[in-house]
């Protein structure tokens, strides 16, 4: 029976009760204890409709719900216990606007997209009359129902005629209110009456005076359309929400709407529902990608003081300090008791953060326009270009313990000093500016200015460093042009391995990561372009392996490093903004306004815990906290924010992890890599893939190593994955080289075949927009595809291919738009011998050779083949087509094989009816007994397909809109299968 454990879609309802937030997507709402980001329950509200809205009445400890012409009234209580509150559904003649309980809790107002207002007993949700605004007939985009202790005030937001402010009441207009242009999207009143907020197709916020009808303010600032808004603090603030996937808060005050704030809060495109918990200050909005995410609205100011010193003001309090015109700060460290900085005059001064004191720690003219600064612990150390090296170690409350200074004799003089920490040492990496001297690294005891090791490392030619790593006793370098160094420090003597990346700027970070079962180890590597590596290393064999690579969608990127939750975080800076963002879930962490072309900053501390960030900024120096968030940020992780075009689960029959990896390619360009908890159902997303600049087509797992992914511009790419680690980690392997140098064609599908007990090298065909077919060899060894086939069918699109095996022969099978199935017999093309369905090596010259005339062509349906699923029967020579047409139809194609290259071709079964609307994907179940076909009417249907007939056994309806793929592996004991159900959104079922 087919079950629905998750669903991730748009969220147009969210609503704060307490110390839970009631969240909707599709018919379902989903309770969470947002202060611990666990969800409660998920129960079904609607049998088809989307929950639109949500109303609380704190008194009863009701909740009415309504969506489309849905309406319901449930208990609080069995919204945390029940599964579905079905039974509570009724439906109403018109579509509901907005719904709200009347003062008295005994009646609920409903208002319809006809303006009007049908009068709800709560009791059993009987309609006890209807009122309308007499001489208005305006059909409404948006409306809002503000309930006072003597007034009912409607407030109806039309496509063209502004908005109409009416009184339920006496049945009177009070207001028409003209001055937004198109329709307006929402249109909400202030909890006190006074005020009305809208907001239209202008892209503007507006705020009126409910006592006179005026308008107060106009507001700008959103690039896109604005969904929804909402008054908090007393009428003092506003919320917003828009379709370019912010969030935004703004001040009212003397009549004037000033922006404070910005958000962003869901990818891609829309975020349509918001609400605000004003007693913590907290914000939770729902996108079209399914997301639910939070904010802390004050969270800047109330939970930390930034610091700001200029040394002008330090010299104010800091004896022996005196600063003079031009002095500006050089270098830096924060430590758990404050600050140490250096100046451009050499004066050291150290600041404690318990007692707010300055001190100045040294004054040394020698430190004086250059110096390095580099800390761990309690330590901090100072460099000089004359190669003079002057540290300080210090207790926890800031007092200095040791003090030592040396020079260093093996350089001439000193251009970078690099900092790095592993197994209680401390490790400083000096270069000189000379390519001729060598790369000095000192080891220095924790927390301690004792020198314990010092290693002379031969300088590679034109290295110019920019990080360091140290991990065991090797060092590795990060430098310019996008290069990686790694030194055996047993070995001085022993060459450094070179890592070459395909970036093409400065490296800005590697880190180790970890070690696996097997002792591979892993790091990370960040590029200033934007990029980020994982790689391995094989210390013994000298070599490394790139095994991931990725990049952010915009910005510079200067570091990473995962988080508590294993969530994989990066920062840098975008536009005049650092930032810290979650790569794993797509979302902003943190962000904060800095400029300039040269800039001076470093980052203190992991996330997790509170983390400091300090820059130069106006010749001084800021300190800016970066506490932990009291909340989560996310509730639920969302999907893509447009169109799931195709999903494919990892096929692992071996697997027993109870979470499924499976990929999505998306119209947004993306493709993620995620997982399914199959007991739970909840997703968890690793990667978004960024690599694609057109809308995906297809993507498929071709086996347990590779997955492909094609869309428009020609692009096709192969992936490889690696799960050696506790993450999942994925590398573009090679592209299909487009036969243009302009790409317009869209690759519209491919299928591979595997050479005989070889999981490496394959044989790929792949289809376009312009009925063009061919036909690639890939190459494991030499990472390339060649052009085997090349040809074209007629002028039609090419929907679907399939390389089919059978005894002695290899059959290329397509499905275009005109709804026919064309065969060709291919085995005499190939470089290859097919034997018992099997394709094995025959050292034939690869050459590329024309596709020649097909050789059986059948009509099956009445338009495109929109899908098809192919089993082969190789005693019999033949194979079955099950396939899903434009024209609402399924039907079973048998094709068999004489000696003779043309096959004999039987409709066995069709069913023009098979759905209301395209069938969009096909997968068989049970040993090919059983068909599940998905299509663009929403249903999920099985169908018993043994002795060639069509019957359906089940069909469930899917809130997924578009639905367009799915995909299914079988559970580990055997039993059912899961199931993936894509479009607006995703659902995964059980079976």
């Amino acid at each position: 029976m087919l079950k629905e454990y998750n669903h991730v879609g748009p969220s147009l309802a969210v609503k704060f009760y307490k110390q839970w937030c009631l969240c909707s997507q599709g018919p379902y709402v989903e309770v969470f204890d947002y202060s611990k980001g666990s969800s409660v329950n998920r129960c079904q509200i609607f049998h088809r409709n989307k929950v639109h809205g949500i109303r609380v009445d704190e008194e009863s400890n009701k909740i009415l719900f309504y969506g489309g012409k849905s309406v319901s009234i449930v208990k609080l209580n069995d919204i945390f216990s029940n599964s579905d509150v079905l039974s509570e559904e009724k439906v109403v003649p018109q579509w509901i606007m907005s719904g709200e309980f009347s003062h008295t809790k005994n009646r609920i107002f409903l208002l319809t997209s006809y303006n009007r207002v049908m009068i709800v007993d709560p009791l059993n949700l009987s309609i006890t009359r209807t009122e309308t605004l007499e001489g208005e007939c305006s059909i409404l985009y948006s409306g809002s129902i503000k309930v006072l202790p003597n007034q009912v005030l409607i407030c109806a937001g039309t496509i063209m005629n502004g908005i109409i402010v009416w009184d339920l009441n006496t049945k009177k207009k009070v207001y028409t209110l003209h001055g937004h242009e198109g329709a307006i999207f929402c249109v909400v009143a202030s909890k006190s009456g006074k005020l009305l907020a809208s907001c239209s197709d202008d892209r503007s916020i507006k705020i009126w005076d409910l006592e006179s009808g005026n308008l107060l303010s106009t507001a700008w600032g959103h690039t896109a359309r604005i969904w929804n808004l909402q008054f908090y603090n007393e009428d003092k603030q506003l919320i917003s929400v828009s379709e370019d996937c912010t969030c935004r808060v703004w001040n009212y005050k003397n009549a004037e709407l000033t922006m404070k704030d910005i958000f962003e809060v869901s990818l891609t495109k829309n975020v349509w529902s918001v609400d605000v918990e004003e007693a913590g200050l907290v914000a939770v909005t729902g996108g079209n990608d399914g997301r639910l995410k939070l904010i802390e609205l004050e969270s800047r100011s109330r939970h930390y003081e930034n610091m700001e010193f200029s040394l002008q003001t330090i010299s104010e309090v800091c004896e022996g300090f005196q600063y003079e015109k031009g002095e500006t700060v050089k270098g830096f460290h924060w430590f758990d008791f404050g600050l140490v900085l250096i100046t451009s005059h050499g004066n050291i001064l150290q600041y404690l953060k318990f007692t707010k004191d300055w001190n100045t720690l040294d004054s040394d003219d020698r430190y004086a326009s250059f110096s390095i600064t580099q800390g761990n612990g309690n330590t901090v150390f100072f460099i000089n270009n004359k190669c003079l090296l002057r540290s300080y170690a210090f207790d926890k409350s800031g007092s200095v313990l040791q003090r030592l200074e040396f020079e260093l004799e093996d350089i001439s003089k000193t251009v970078n000093c690099l900092a790095a920490f592993n197994n209680g040492f401390f490790y400083l990496i000096i270069e000189s500016p000379n390519h001729k001297d060598p790369l000095v690294t000192l080891k220095f005891e924790e927390n301690s200015c004792t020198l314990t090791e010092k290693y002379i490392l031969k300088k590679p030619q034109n290295m110019i460093s920019s990080c360091a790593e140290v991990f065991d006793n090797h060092l590795l370098i990060g430098a310019r042009f996008s290069l990686g160094y790694v030194f055996d420090l047993s070995s001085v003597t022993k060459s450094c391995i070179v890592i070459k990346t395909q970036a093409t700027d400065v490296i800005t970070s590697v880190d180790y990561v970890e070690t696996s079962k097997d002792g591979d180890v892993l790091f990370s590597m960040t590029n200033r372009d934007g990029t980020f590596f994982f790689f391995t290393i094989d210390f013994d064999r000298s070599d490394y392996r790139i095994i991931h690579t990725n990049r952010i969608s915009k910005g510079f990127l200067e570091g990473s490093f995962y988080d508590s939750d294993e969530d994989f975080l990066v920062y840098g800076f975008k536009s005049n903004l650092f930032h810290i963002y979650n790569e794993s879930q797509q979302c902003e962490i943190f962000s904060e306004p800095y400029g300039g072309a040269h800039r001076q900053w470093k980052l203190f501390g992991s996330y997790g815990k509170d983390m400091v960030l300090c820059f130069v900024m106006n010749s001084g120096l800021k300190v800016v906290n970066i506490q932990k968030s009291e909340y989560p940020r996310v509730l639920k992780e969302g999907t893509h924010g447009r169109e799931i075009r195709d999903t494919s689960f990892q096929k692992c029959p071996n697997s027993i992890d109870e979470k499924k990896l499976f990929i999505t390619g998306s119209e947004d360009t993306t493709v993620k890599l995620s997982t399914v908890d199959s007991n739970s159902g909840v997703f968890r997303n690793f990667w978004t893939l960024k690599a694609h600049v057109s809308g995906l087509q297809r993507c498929k797992f071709i086996n347990d190593t590779f997955f492909v992914t094609c869309g428009a511009r020609e692009e096709l790419f192969l992936w490889e994955l690696s799960n050696e680690f506790s993450n999942p980690y994925v590398n573009l392997k090679q592209k299909l080289t487009p036969s243009m140098d302009n790409p317009d064609l869209r690759i519209m599908d491919f299928d591979v075949l595997f050479l005989m007990g070889d999981t490496w090298n394959f044989i790929m065909a792949t289809v376009y927009s312009d009925s063009s077919v061919k036909l690639w060899s890939y190459s494991y060894k030499d990472n390339k595809f060649s052009l085997v086939i090349d040809g074209k069918y007629e002028t039609c699109c090419i929907w679907n291919v399939a390389l089919v095996p059978l005894d002695n022969c290899l059959k290329l099978l397509i499905a275009p738009t005109d709804g026919h199935f064309i065969v060709w017999d291919i085995t005499d093309l190939i470089p290859y011998q097919v034997r018992r369905g099997q394709l094995f090596e025959a050292g034939f010259e690869n050459g590329t050779k024309q596709l020649p005339g097909w050789s059986n062509k059948f009509q099956v349906h009445a338009a495109g083949v929109k899908s098809f699923a192919v089993s082969t029967d190789i005693a019999s020579n033949s194979f079955k087509v099950y396939s899903g047409g434009d024209d609402n139809a399924i039907s079973i194609t048998n094709f068999s094989s004489n000696s003779a290259e043309i096959m004999e071709v039987e409709l066995l079964s069709s069913d023009l009816f098979a759905a209301s609307s395209t069938v969009t994907s096909v997968n068989l179940i049970d040993s090919n007994t059983k068909l599940l076909t998905t299509s663009a009417d929403q249903i999920i249907r099985i169908w018993d397909i043994t002795h060639n007939k069509l019957n359906v056994l089940e069909s469930k309806y899917t809130t997924i809109a578009d639905t367009g793929c799915s995909d299914i592996i079988p559970l580990e004991d055997g039993k059912g299968y899961l199931i993936l159900v894509g479009g607006q959104g995703l659902s995964y079922w059980q079976s």
